[in-house]
């Protein structure tokens, strides 16, 4: 069970971790989105655009840290932000008939909000899994976390230096 613990952390870490670094390649969209689907005032979809991404990048890299007492707070935290991301689902869905919710920002666009419905809620259902394992096993060899940590940022550094190189190569073109 400790290793569906590892598992699940590692799932949720890649989750977020590539939401959020697809949300920080284009917080100018994010920020629009927030306004015209959510409703948000600019100010606040400004404000939530330059740190909810963030937040998601720092959840996603405490979630494999070996340490007992982030872990339950950070995995609570995790089902919390899964729950969330449901409800907001439906939300969508029934609330407003918007057919992209912009979870992971413009480069990654997702479509069809009855299938982000159904993922949200397995998501959530996946997060309280790890939940109630990270209770159960509160202790794993820290052996498969600094592997876990070590491919996280090895793909976080990654995914910085294409979106680095995407900025670079535009700005090239147009100051020629």
């Amino acid at each position: 069970m400790s290793i569906l613990c590892i598992l699940l952390g590692c799932y949720f870490t890649a989750v977020l971790g590539v939401a959020g670094i697809a949300k920080l390649d284009s917080p100018a969209f994010f920020a629009s989105r927030l306004s015209s689907r959510y409703k948000l005032p600019q100010r606040s979809s400004l404000w939530i655009s330059r740190i909810f991404p963030w937040g998601e990048v720092i959840v996603a890299l405490l979630l494999l840290t070996p340490v007992n007492t982030y872990r339950m707070f950070i995995t609570l935290t995790v089902s919390a932000l899964f729950l969330a991301f449901a409800i907001l689902h439906i939300i969508l869905h029934y609330g407003y008939q918007i057919d992209d919710c912009s979870c992971y920002g413009k480069s990654l666009r997702k479509r069809g909000v009855t299938t982000n419905i159904t993922s949200s809620i397995i998501q959530w259902l996946l997060s309280m899994i790890l939940l109630l394992t990270t209770i159960e096993y509160k202790s794993v060899a820290p052996f498969y976390y600094s592997i876990s940590l070590a491919f996280f940022i090895g793909l976080f550094s990654w995914l910085l230096w294409r979106t680095w190189q995407r900025y670079h190569y535009r700005f090239q073109t147009f100051s020629h």
